[in-house]
């Protein structure tokens, strides 16, 4: 069986992702590359200009937690002894969550 296919020009994803920045259609056209050694590794992904804000974020997230400022953490500590621990918090938010889903 032959299963040689005929090249054809197709219209372009971007046309049906109109609601996405030109970034995310270049990650996506990259990620969808028929070849694999031209496709995007998971790796590449990650360091797309497409996710450049939340790397902004998470560095900012990162340094405000080792200067000890963690906004969440400061609250939850409001509503407990000041003895308690950020493991003994977290504990109290998992149990808390699982009270309210169930």
């Amino acid at each position: 069986m032959d299963f040689n296919f005929s090249n054809k020009q197709g219209l372009g994803i971007a046309r049906f992702l109109t609601h996405i920045s030109s970034e995310c259609v270049d990650l996506i056209l990259k990620l969808l590359t028929y070849n694999p050694d031209e496709r995007l590794s998971a790796k590449q992904a990650l360091s797309h200009p497409c996710f450049k804000d939340l790397v902004e974020q998470e560095n900012k997230m990162s340094k405000m937690s080792m200067i000890g400022f963690n906004p969440i953490m400061n609250f939850m500590k409001s509503f407990h002894n000041p003895n308690d621990s950020q493991s003994d918090i977290k504990r109290y938010l998992n149990k808390s969550f699982l009270i309210f889903i169930n």
